[in-house]
């Protein structure tokens, strides 16, 4: 089934209520998800020979409540179709644990467009469903901004047939409490007499599958990880949860085996005598690009060297369908999961020095002002000639006398790079791009893999060097793939909802900026950015302002990319861990004359909403596991004070960040014990009722660490008396 966007849901009136009267048993909800499946209406016998585990009287008797319901109705007297089909999807259910939840991956077997947003499901819709599941739904609202709500009518398939958790032992028996709070059941198993397994170790267990969700499942225990707080066994907990998958097929193995470095291709072009160098990270692994940059006379020439990743993964192959599934490396401290097997990822793939690497070059000609002159794409044969880290190259611009005797060769190169970066980075600010600085957080780990600190990584203008680079050279291949006028897929981000705007703009006004009217314009972004930079204020701005924009995805409709302020972009620069930079690579080489113009690539509107979901799921995981051990390196503070800034105020509490590390807090109501507190909704208050003290968003505070919340990955604190 593929989703296909013509019918709109808004707006629909339909027969019936589900919210109100339409439960169904298992048994109507699977032979109405017959009746959905098919592609042509049924007759009753054919719904029996699909449903033969229910008896024809029992068959007889749902068909008729389900007309009565007038959620199937009879054609001609003799076949039955669904009614109002067009408000149905299959999804996957994602959980929450206080009994709601949300669908996603919706799929529709018809000609409809599906809501704009995951609709949400009460916990009096959820039928029998639980978190995984996928199941056959009905969407009875949706307003004008693209949310919805839907009723689940039948599970369709149990997602979940392992699951990590923690192990409480008696005896020869044991009970797994499942790590993922979504999952309302815990799990009995036999303990295996050849495994080690103490109480209250993390394992992994296998479940066998029950029609319905019974609070005490049957598994059988596959693996003991030992203390569930280590980061190893905290990864794994991520991993299980996530459904992150983190195994290739041995059909992939075995592909691999058959692949070497070398290409006999005469249109590849030899650049081996260009001066490419990598500039990285310190713990990189892969090295998927190589840059270079030549003085012509007042202007400039930009070499971008990336991985030719499409000459080793074929459409179609074990290594592609593996790479497809998971569309992304996800990247943890201290490890990764790879979107590609480590002999392409850090072998065949990475531009590492001194060794032949294929690749697909941009040449960008530049002039002085930053404006691209002239954009050409090859096949090419590089060498990179040197590996530089972010901090080296620093040190080299700061005090250029530094330079060894073998970097010395590559110093005007990185001054003019970082000529030209200036340029690029210059202009990109006049024509509206949005310059935000979130810094990252880094968690360091000592020599046991264990949380030493959490520091704010440093920002460094030789990242802005290769930043500007790589931007420059996906906006060049974008626009050559606009102008072929071809089936891409771009990288895009909308404009923000203007609700959402004037919502962030009443914050702006609330933390004392003076702003003009917004106009969702990236010019009023740049102001707010610009006005609030280099203030202890910053922070929260530019956090707010984050969450006020909709989330950038891969699609095949080109819509521009608001915070790039780019009419055309895609992701061309990192095919070692993101598979869309892969099939950009593969029509870019179809369209310059390397593959067949009738080579096969995936269906650019299918994958850009699969592989935008599956970039959700991986940035969520990392998230996830950031903020685990950000509370577990917060344990050995519990008791201590934090200078801090407020980031947010509810009617249940405040949230700060803290100002010696970048983590995150939160201070609920009811530890605000010196008075009562009432939430001001226009002021973004908490206000005393009886001494007057307030919380207001942006306020700088003291805090104490109270205790941390690890069903929730909180830290809990107070404010100083």
């Amino acid at each position: 089934m593929t989703k296909k966007r013509k019918q709109s849901y808004k707006k629909k009136s339909t027969s019936f209520s589900p919210k109100k009267t339409q439960k169904l048993n298992s048994q109507e909800g699977e032979i109405l998800y017959q009746i959905y499946a098919s592609q042509a209406p049924l007759r009753a016998k054919q719904i029996f020979a699909k449903c033969k585990k229910y008896s024809y009287e029992q068959l007889q008797n749902s068909l008729h409540t389900l007309v009565q319901k007038k959620i199937i109705h009879l054609v001609g007297g003799k076949t039955y179709v669904v009614s109002n089909k067009e408000l149905f999807c299959t999804a996957i259910l994602d959980a929450n644990p206080r009994g709601f939840g949300f669908l996603h991956n919706m799929e529709s077997n018809i000609e409809a467009q599906l809501p704009l947003q995951d609709p949400y499901v009460s916990q009096y819709n959820m039928s029998q469903a639980l978190h995984g599941d996928k199941v056959l739904a009905y969407i009875f609202r949706t307003t004008q901004n693209g949310r919805s709500e839907a009723e689940i009518f039948h599970v369709i398939k149990r997602g979940l047939n392992r699951i990590a958790g923690v192990i409480a032992i008696d005896g020869s028996k044991g009970i797994v409490v499942p790590e993922d709070k979504r999952l309302p059941f815990v799990v009995q198993v036999t303990i295996p007499e050849d495994m080690s397994v103490r109480h209250g170790d993390g394992v992994i267990v296998t479940l066998k599958q029950t029609a319905t969700p019974d609070k005490v499942r049957q598994g059988m225990l596959l693996e003991s990880f030992g203390s569930p707080d280590s980061v190893k066994s905290q990864i794994r907990f991520v991993v299980e949860k996530s459904v992150l998958p983190d195994k290739f097929s041995g059909e992939t193995y075995a592909e691999l085996e058959q692949m070497g470095g070398e290409d006999h291709d005469p249109k590849r072009v030899d650049l081996r005598d260009i001066k490419f160098v990598t500039i990285d990270g310190d713990t990189a692994k892969d090295f998927d690009d190589a840059v270079c940059v030549e003085k012509r006379g007042v202007n400039f020439r930009l070499y971008v060297a990336i991985a030719d990743v499409s000459h080793f993964v074929k459409v179609g192959s074990a290594l592609d369908r593996d790479a497809y599934e998971r569309g992304t490396s996800v990247y943890f401290p201290g490890t990764v999961i790879p979107m590609l097997p480590e002999k392409l990822s850090n072998n065949l793939c990475s531009l590492v020095p001194d060794e032949d690497r294929l690749t697909l070059t941009a040449i960008l000609d530049i002039d002085r002002a930053g404006k691209l002159q002239k954009k050409s794409f090859c096949r090419s044969l590089i060498r990179s000639q040197h590996r530089f880290t972010y901090t080296r190259v620093q040190e080299i611009l700061d005090t250029p006398g530094s330079v060894s005797a073998d970097e010395k060769a590559f110093l005007s190169m990185l001054q003019e790079a970082e000529k030209l970066a200036r340029i690029l980075k210059e202009k990109r600010a006049i024509r509206g791009a949005l310059g935000f600085t979130m810094p990252e957080s880094i968690i360091l780990l000592d020599s046991e893999g264990e949380v030493e600190n959490v520091a704010r990584s440093e920002a460094h203008f030789s990242q802005k060097i290769i930043e500007e680079f790589m931007l420059s050279a996906n906006e060049a291949v974008a626009e050559f793939f606009t102008e072929q006028g071809c089936s891409a897929l771009y990288r895009i981000h909308e404009k923000p909802d203007v609700d959402r705007v004037k919502e962030f703009a009443t914050y702006a006004h609330n933390l004392g900026m003076q702003l003009p009217p917004p106009d969702n314009s990236p010019a009023w972004f740049g102001r707010v950015i610009e006005e609030s930079k280099g203030s202890e204020k910053e922070f929260v701005v530019n956090n707010l302002l984050l969450r006020s924009m909709k989330q950038a995805k891969y699609s095949a409709d080109n819509v521009g990319h608001f915070g790039l302020a780019a009419t055309d972009y895609t992701h061309f620069t990192s095919p070692i861990r993101r598979y869309p930079d892969l099939m950009v690579h593969r029509e870019l080489c179809r369209l310059v004359g390397y593959l067949p113009a009738e080579t096969k690539n995936r269906s650019a509107q299918q994958a850009g909403d699969f592989l935008s979901g599956r970039e959700r799921v991986a940035t969520k995981a990392e998230r996830e596991l950031g903020d685990r051990l950000k509370c577990i390196f917060m344990e050995r503070y519990i008791g201590e004070t934090f200078k801090a800034i407020i980031s947010g105020v509810t009617d249940t509490g405040f949230f700060v960040e803290l100002k010696d590390f970048p983590i995150s807090a939160s201070a609920p109501i009811e530890e605000l014990v010196e008075d009562m507190y009432l939430f001001d909704y226009r002021g973004h208050n908490l206000i005393g009722q009886n001494k007057g003290a307030f919380f207001s968003l942006g306020d700088s505070v003291e805090v104490t660490v109270q205790r941390i919340d690890r069903a929730r990955n909180r830290v809990i604190v107070a404010p100083v008396q």
